[in-house]
C-alpha cells in the first residue's frame, strides 16, 4: 500500500510538472506570434497604395502627393516629422502635416500653409519666416507690411528653420514684438545689429525709437505706449528711451522739422 501511494505522488508530480512546461511553452509560443505578428505588421503587411492630400491653397495636390514618395511605404512607420522636413525643402509654404492612417492601405496628409509672419534682413537679402521660424522665401527687397529684423547674427536657408548665432537676438526680438504688439503699435523694422542700440520703427515710419540696450524693455514699451498717444497727431519724429532706468523714468521725444501738427 506504502509503495502504491509513492508511486501516484511520483505520478501526479510528473503531471503537474509537465503542465507547467506545457504553460510556459504555450506562453513562449504566444508571445513568438505577437511579435512575429509586429514585426510583419510593420515590414511585409500593410504596405501604402493610396495616398491623399487635402488643406493645401499654395500648392498643386498632385505634386505633394507625388514627391511625399509614401506608396510601398509600410502605413505604420510613416513618420509626420520625416514626411514634414522631406516635403518642406521642396515645398517651403508646408506649416504643418497631420497624417491619417486609414486601413489596410490609405494614408490622408492633411496640410496646414505657413504664412510669412517677419523678415530677417541678412547679407542684403530678406528671408520670411513663419511663426514656427522656418524660412519661406528670399526676397532682394522688402515685403510690405512685414516687420523686418535687421541683424547679422542669423543664417537663413529657405525650406529649413532660421539659425540664430546668438540666442539673445530672438530672445530681445521676440520681447520687442510681444510687448509693442500687445499696446497696438505697429512695427516697421527692429534693428538689433548693435544689442546695445537697438532701434525700433513703428506706425508705418512715424516714429523712430532709440531702445538703446535690451535692460527695462516691458518698462520702456510701456512708457513709448504713453508718449505716443500724448504727442499730436500728424507729428512724426525720433523718441528716446536710451535713458530710461527705474530712478529716471523718462523719454524724450525730437520732432521732424518736416512733421506737421494737426
Amino acid at each position: 500500500m506504502q509503495n502504491d501511494d509513492v508511486a501516484k505522488r511520483r505520478q501526479y508530480r510528473r503531471k503537474k510538472a509537465r503542465r507547467k512546461h506545457l504553460k510556459v511553452f504555450f506562453i513562449i509560443f504566444m508571445l513568438f506570434l505577437i511579435l512575429l505578428g509586429i514585426a510583419l505588421s510593420l515590414t511585409v503587411l500593410f504596405p501604402i497604395k493610396n495616398v491623399i492630400v487635402k488643406g493645401t491653397d499654395l500648392y498643386e495636390l498632385v505634386q505633394i502627393k507625388n514627391s511625399a514618395n509614401l506608396v510601398g511605404k509600410n502605413i505604420f512607420t510613416v513618420s509626420e516629422k520625416n514626411t514634414e522636413e522631406s516635403l518642406r525643402k521642396k515645398f517651403p509654404y508646408i506649416d504643418t502635416i497631420e497624417i491619417s492612417r486609414k486601413l489596410p492601405d490609405t494614408v490622408e496628409l492633411k496640410i496646414s500653409d505657413a504664412k510669412e509672419f517677419l523678415l530677417y534682413k541678412s547679407e542684403e537679402k530678406y528671408y520670411s519666416i513663419s511663426k514656427r521660424e522656418y524660412v519661406l522665401e528670399k526676397y532682394s527687397e522688402p515685403v510690405q507690411n512685414i516687420p523686418v529684423i535687421i541683424t547679422d547674427k542669423v543664417k537663413c536657408k529657405v525650406g529649413q528653420k532660421i539659425i540664430f548665432e546668438d540666442v539673445s537676438i530672438k530672445e530681445t526680438t521676440d520681447k520687442l514684438i510681444s510687448e509693442i504688439g500687445s499696446r497696438d503699435i505697429s512695427i516697421d523694422y527692429i534693428d538689433i545689429t548693435d544689442k546695445n542700440n537697438i532701434t525700433v520703427g513703428i506706425m508705418n515710419n512715424r516714429f523712430k525709437v532709440l531702445i538703446g540696450s535690451s535692460s527695462y524693455l516691458e518698462n520702456k514699451c510701456a512708457h513709448l505706449s504713453g508718449m505716443v498717444k500724448s504727442i499730436n497727431e500728424g507729428e512724426k519724429g525720433t523718441i528716446n528711451l536710451t535713458m530710461w532706468t527705474t530712478e529716471k523714468s523718462e523719454g524724450t521725444f525730437i520732432k521732424d522739422s518736416n512733421s506737421e501738427e494737426k
